[in-house]
């Protein structure tokens, strides 16, 4: 797991923005890891609705990769649900 500050004056204020960010980085970086789809819905959601709650220099924490993984997992489940839905 990394973080990436983006520039210095991104530099956390203090503790609690750096652990939340801390927090959904670990969140969105297990995404990919599961087999089940129904278990990588639920950890999608769970890694949105984190990263949605953060503040917008708690988001500035956020290594960019990061936020394209969670946006590129979302969109391979909707795929994957679209197919599921032709194939019934």
């Amino acid at each position: 797991m990394r973080l990436t500050v983006r520039s210095e004056e991104k530099v956390p204020k203090n503790l609690s923005d750096l652990e939340k960010a801390l927090e959904v980085t670990a969140k969105i970086d297990k995404l990919g890891s599961w087999q089940d789809i129904d278990a990588l819905e639920k950890a999608i959601t769970i890694a949105r609705t984190a990263y949605d709650l953060l503040s917008d220099s708690q988001k500035d924490m956020i290594n960019n990769k990061l936020s394209e993984k969670l946006e590129e997992a979302e969109a391979a489940l909707e795929f994957i649900r679209s197919q599921n839905c032709k194939e019934a």
